[in-house]
């Protein structure tokens, strides 16, 4: 199991299971980075799901273009729990919400390459 880190990251929820002995669920995800340059978005693009394009990264509750990790050894388990799922400090609340169709889209075609 993971520990908090420093700094407030948005997460892609990969999978939800119920732990009976902890009383919690435990939330897999994917951490997502901001991206620097284009050369940097360029090089992932086929990997991971990137959201760069502002009204995605406004409809999806982040504040700059962001990079998810899509592979399974990047996947983080975490608790559901305040210490691992707070709101960062440019934001009012913690976001949680779908992805628009086009993104969803990006990220099926992207998780076909990791099976």
């Amino acid at each position: 199991m993971s520990i908090p880190g420093r700094k407030c990251r948005p997460v892609l929820v990969r999978e939800i299971e119920t732990n009976d002995q902890l009383g919690r669920a435990i939330i897999t995800v994917s951490q997502g980075t901001s991206i620097k340059d284009s050369a940097t978005r360029l090089r992932y693009e086929l990997r991971d799901l990137i959201i760069h394009k502002p009204a995605e990264i406004a409809a999806h509750g982040l504040h700059v273009p962001t990079r998810f990790d899509l592979r399974k050894k990047k996947r983080i388990p975490v608790i559901w729990c305040r210490e691992f799922f707070q709101w960062p400090t440019y934001a009012h609340r913690l976001y949680m919400g779908k992805l628009n169709i086009d993104t969803l889209r990006r990220l099926t075609n992207r998780q076909m390459l990791w099976r």
